[in-house]
């Protein structure tokens, strides 16, 4: 991490980043994990705008459910975030869109993609924010045994809770389980059909869910 001075105050970012930031455009982005905290700053000195976009690249590795979960730490009373995929940063058109201290929940399949925090408060004042994109579990149900239900793990989880409905519409808690646990045997009544889907919970941090998965037993 490193100092920063804007105006009268010192900041620390996660990603070591010089005055002028090195990260101002998607060619320049900083490689960021997915379910791990950042902060950052969009900064001002002298009034002069220095730093004013953060530009950051993430990797899905699967077709997954996120969540793009900022905070302003200080400043920041107007702050956009955009996202974009790999082919759609090139012309500058994003695929979604918020505003620091909001949360933003999305479907997003395998590949890369980009985020830009900018400040377009006027006059611009910059600020400190923070920043965590969280995933959803991914289900992995082998064909052999349809009955039993299994999720890949995800390091710092606490528990997961599995999720049940019967009509995919309205789910209910159906049991949570320790973070050593990534499976789970699903008894069920013969002519029933069900479905499943999964998440992970750290501290107070609730992940997206993962895809919903169907089971139908018969007579």
């Amino acid at each position: 991490m490193f100092y920063v001075t804007t105006k009268t105050t010192k900041y620390t970012e996660t990603i070591a980043e010089p005055i002028p930031g090195i990260n101002e455009s998607y060619k320049s982005a900083r490689t960021i994990a997915l379910n791990k905290s950042y902060s950052g700053l969009v900064a001002t000195n002298n009034g002069s705008k220095i730093d004013e976009n953060d530009f950051y690249r993430f990797r899905i590795s699967y077709d997954t459910n996120i969540s793009i979960k900022t905070s302003a730490i200080s400043g920041l009373k107007g702050c956009n975030y955009y996202v974009y995929s790999s082919s759609s940063v090139v012309n500058n058109t994003a695929i979604a869109s918020g505003i620091i201290g909001t949360s933003l929940n999305m479907n997003l399949n395998k590949g890369t993609y980009y985020i830009n925090i900018t400040d377009y408060s006027q006059p611009y004042k910059g600020g400190r924010y923070s920043l965590n994109i969280v995933k959803g579990p991914k289900l992995v149900v082998p064909a052999a045994t349809p009955a039993r239900l299994k999720w890949g793990g995800i390091p710092g989880a606490d528990s997961y809770e599995i999720w049940r409905s019967t009509d995919n519409v309205t789910f209910k808690r159906f049991k949570t389980v320790s973070s050593s646990v990534t499976h789970y045997k699903l008894n069920i009544a013969a002519n029933t059909t069900y479905y499943f889907k999964v998440r992970y919970i750290d501290g107070n941090l609730k992940s997206p869910w993962s895809d919903t998965y169907k089971v139908t037993r018969a007579a």
